[in-house]
């Protein structure tokens, strides 16, 4: 249903009554999904509406990477059909209509020099083919980020008129609501999608989107596009119920980061809905804001151990003790060894997804004391310093005045004298969604990182409100004005090349060609190596052709899992020299080979004998001076090859940059609640440490040092 302006919206006879709201919103839902209106939709908008609403949707449990790899699958494959599809619309045209660019030309500067540097960056990565393709199991390399900005371009150039951009917003909401209702079946328990039980994240809710950061870092970011519905009387009845869904679902995810972000959306909301109406008492409401945040905050500080806080999900969240302050202890030990590694290659950093690579030969001991022994980050949790890791400082200075351009336009669109909006009196408020949704999803990412949905959606945002700033569409009754208006703005491009007869045919033919079965069959691949990967590695079938296939397909795949790779010696072997290849400058792909390497099984592979473990030990040590098992293992090697003093050495240098908790056995009483806690996990978790002393003992016993041989056998048990 339309709405022209002035008009009232049509309400249920009786929308006081439970079934008059649940007819009202029944309808509004049938509305949007309506096959026949779908059906009538150009089939280039058709796919795009289809991949903003199935992305955040899409996962597959027979995966081992059961969220991110099936949405970058979808949607590299959606976006070449995409492309395809905009071509061919071109050839019926005789012009290509290119919206004013003038007004924005030098964001569009600023975003070809930001593209530029991600090309750079690839080129000189450290790991170029992982740089290009995405690093396992984030798959964020340029051939994605690319694919996002084509996926942006095509629906920035092709948007004529304003329903268009209320369908997005449409499939935007609706999409939000399939996301939430998906998260709350799967958290009561409904078989089909409770395959992940929640108690993996302490009961907090993670829904399609694989992690309570990923999916409440989402809702924030399209919350504000609800709101708006409502403000302007468009779904309304729908999209408060999305709205509230949204709120109930970003509550149980219990994202201390989302919260925050979406204060800092709302917070810009309220000021420019101010300014804009002249409403002076929004400003208290908006000063309010952060005065409530901090107040809620110190109190909860102050009565942490009372009942009211320790029973309350929300409240206890935000008390700085135990697992709360763990989290942050991590960033604030992770940060400082991220900048000096960005230090270390400022220019042009260090490739696309490379974080996982590089970042083990940077990371402190501290960590081993805050997270799982050898357990190292993948991104650095701060969106602007995996930006500067990957493509350098001058990038991440282009990026954000980039951002800065971004939302100047915007906020100058909003406050323009002269409504631009062909009498569409509420146009503003689309764009303050935009811009608060924007908002709230950069301040969430302060404390964590993009994935694909939110990077998709991002840029999206990001096309829309340059498209709105170069050219305002209209809508309605005014939509022969917006005609003429948009003859007068735009520039027409002829589309000849693509119109006659051959040629056209040929350059899309060649297009197809060169796109679709590329994508097709390398995403097809990735995925059938995936799942082959969980049925031999997690599901433990005892197939060794499975593990050989996932291998086979893309050896990275198996990188992490030796438990894995020794479980079929041909496929480890063939994964160890194949990875290499990919992957050299990885500290844990050095780990595991020099582990496959020494052991007995493999005592020849390629023609090399197991000395060569050696050498793969040393380079994983350069790589990551403090991961404390390549000490252990490596001790293990020594040891096994008549080395006794030497291992003994790697022995306690792993004792040096790991908890000392070993030694707090007879005292233990006399530590504090929460020491005696880290004391417990510390042990749930490695419950096979102190076997590193039966270890040590005996590698002191043959290096001829009795006395040190003593003193490390009492702690053998715990």
């Amino acid at each position: 249903m339309r709405y022209s302006v002035g008009m009232p919206e049509k309400r249920n006879a009786h929308p006081e009554t439970f079934y008059g709201i649940f007819m009202t919103v029944m309808a509004r839902i049938t509305g949007i999904f309506s096959l026949k209106k779908l059906l009538r939709l150009p089939k280039t908008e058709l796919i795009w509406l289809a991949a903003i609403f199935l992305l955040p949707v899409t996962y597959l449990p027979a995966a081992y990477t059961s969220f991110e790899l099936p949405k970058v699958v979808f949607f590299r494959a959606v976006t070449a059909l995409l492309l395809v599809s905009w071509l061919f619309s071109l050839r019926k045209k005789k012009s290509l209509k290119i919206p004013r660019l003038k007004s924005i030309k030098w964001p569009l500067i600023l975003l070809a020099a930001v593209i530029l540097t991600w090309i750079i960056s690839t080129i000189f990565a450290v790991a170029p083919a992982v740089s290009m393709f995405g690093f396992y199991p984030r798959f964020q390399g340029l051939y994605t980020w690319l694919t996002v900005i084509i996926f942006a371009a095509v629906i920035f150039l092709s948007i004529e008129n304003r329903q268009q951009i209320e369908r997005i917003f449409t499939a935007i909401t609706a999409s939000a609501f399939a996301v939430c209702v998906l998260a709350i079946l799967q958290s009561y328990g409904l078989a089909w999608l409770n395959y992940w039980d929640v108690s993996t994240f302490l009961g907090r809710y993670f829904g399609t989107m694989g992690h309570p950061d990923y999916l409440a870092s989402y809702l924030v970011c399209v919350m504000p596009v609800a709101v708006t519905n409502i403000l302007r009387n468009r779904q309304k009845v729908f999209s408060a119920v999305t709205l509230s869904f949204a709120l109930a679902v970003l509550y149980l995810t219990l994202s201390r980061s989302a919260y925050l972000g979406l204060f800092a959306g709302l917070l810009l909301f309220i000021l420019i809905t101010a300014k804009k109406n002249g409403f002076r008492n929004f400003y208290r409401i908006a000063l309010a804001i952060p005065l409530t945040l901090i107040s809620v905050f110190a109190l909860t500080q102050v009565f942490a151990h009372s009942e009211f806080v320790s029973k309350n999900a929300f409240l206890s969240r935000l008390t700085l003790q135990g697992e709360n302050l763990r989290s942050i202890e991590t960033r604030l030990a992770l940060w400082p060894a991220t900048v000096k590694q960005i230090l270390t290659s400022p220019y042009v950093g260090f490739g696309m997804d490379s974080f996982a690579l590089t970042f083990p030969a940077f990371a402190p001991a501290e960590l081993n004391t805050l997270e799982n022994l050898g357990d190292y980050s993948d991104r650095a949790h701060n969106f602007l310093l995996d930006y500067a890791q990957q493509f350098g400082l001058p990038a991440l200075a282009l990026f954000l005045f980039f951002l800065g351009l971004i939302f100047a336009s915007g906020i100058k669109n909003i406050f323009k004298k002269v409504e631009n909006t062909h009498g569409m009196a509420d146009s503003w408020l689309a764009e303050l969604a935009l811009l608060s949704g924007l908002t709230a999803l950069l301040v969430a990412n302060l404390f964590g990182f993009f994935v694909t949905v939110t990077w998709v959606y991002f840029w999206l945002f990001a096309a829309l409100l340059l498209r709105m700033r170069a050219e305002v569409v209209g809508t309605g009754a005014a939509h022969e004005t917006a005609r003429t208006h948009e003859t007068a703005q735009a520039r027409e491009v002829s589309t000849q090349f693509l119109s006659r007869k051959y040629a056209g045919t040929l350059f899309i033919t060649i297009v197809i060609i060169a796109v679709i079965p590329p994508v097709m069959l390398n995403d097809m691949n990735l995925l059938r190596s995936d799942i082959a990967y969980r049925e031999s590695a997690v599901d433990l079938l005892g197939d060794p052709g499975k593990l050989f296939e996932a291998a086979t397909v893309s050896p990275e795949m198996s990188l992490y899992s030796i438990a894995a790779a020794d479980a079929n010696t041909a496929a480890a072997q063939y994964f160890a020299q194949q990875a290499g290849k990919i992957t050299a400058y990885d500290g844990v792909y050095e780990f595991t080979a020099a582990k496959l390497f020494a052991s007995k099984k493999s005592t020849k592979i390629g023609g090399l004998d197991a000395t060569i473990a050696g050498v793969h030990f040393e380079n994983a040590l350069q790589k990551m001076p403090n991961h404390p098992f390549v000490y252990l293992e490596y001790g293990r090697y020594l040891l096994a090859n008549n080395q006794p003093a030497k291992a003994a050495a790697m022995f306690e240098k792993m004792l040096s940059i790991t908890p000392d908790y070993y030694s707090w056995r007879d005292g233990l009483e006399t530590k504090t609640p929460a020491e005696q806690e880290k004391y417990r996990i510390f042990y749930k978790l490695n419950p096979d440490f102190n076997k590193v002393f039966e270890l040590l003992t005996d590698a002191e016993r043959k290096a001829g040092n009795p006395e040190k041989a003593r003193y490390y056998e009492q702690y053998l048990y715990y």
